[in-house]
């Protein structure tokens, strides 16, 4: 036995009752269901976090929970509505650290109910949303670029920068500079950096298109690793 129950069930060590099974995933009832008829959809690479698994088999987590979803409907199991459920991260109710998605069908007085904390019932103000929403945007930017492209150290180190991480910022500023010799000295970065503030994402960066994938990170303190590579 590994020490993962998903990892035994996928490799045919512990029962399952499979719904499909397939090269990247595989859906099996959950022995203690919410509401009978509820599905895991767990994928083969073993990773405890969404970041940590690759895109592919998260598009296709998705795209057999949808199908479920539709048997579901079909079935004749009691079924007015379906939760497509992924707890991340044991704080958010994650009880086996391998990623997997709950299909649960729902029905009225079936008696389920999420729990929110009175916070929940208090509008958020705009600028509060404004400024978790730049934020997210400039890691949203710097996470999908290519490691192999300048703007992705220009916007990582104008990040890096707005975090108070001036040593880790420089660094990614004289990657930039060592892929695209344009951008050294008052070049590209810095001009960035001087019109639009210290941690703005420059406008050439933000209007790319996400290229690539992430290792797991934190917004709170990002690694350097995986991005000086």
């Amino acid at each position: 036995m590994t020490s993962c129950i998903f990892c035994d069930i996928l490799f045919g060590i512990a029962p399952a009752s499979f719904i499909q099974r397939d090269d990247l995933c595989a859906a099996f009832m959950d022995i203690r269901p919410v509401n009978p008829g509820h599905v895991l959809v767990v994928p083969h690479a073993h990773a405890a976090l969404v970041s940590e698994l690759d895109a592919v088999s998260i598009g296709h987590m998705l795209q057999v929970a949808q199908r479920v979803d539709v048997a579901l409907r079909a079935s004749g199991i009691k079924c007015e509505g379906v939760n497509l459920i992924i707890s991340d991260g044991a704080v958010a109710g994650q009880e086996v650290p391998h990623v997997h998605l709950h299909v649960i069908p729902r029905f009225r007085g079936d008696g389920h109910h999420f729990r929110f904390s009175p916070a929940y019932f208090t509008k958020t103000p705009a600028s509060e949303l404004g400024k978790n929403a730049e934020s997210l945007a400039e890691w949203n930017v710097a996470i999908g670029m290519k490691p192999d492209d300048a703007n992705f150290y220009i916007n990582m180190g104008s990040v890096l920068q707005k975090l108070g991480k001036t040593d880790e910022s420089q660094e990614a500023f004289k990657k930039a500079a060592t892929l695209n010799p344009a951008s050294a000295g008052m070049g590209f970065y810095n001009r960035a950096a001087i019109l639009t503030g210290p941690g703005r994402v420059p406008a050439g960066a933000r209007s790319r298109r996400p290229g690539g994938s992430c290792p797991t990170t934190s917004a709170a303190s990002p690694p350097t690793a995986w991005w000086a590579r």
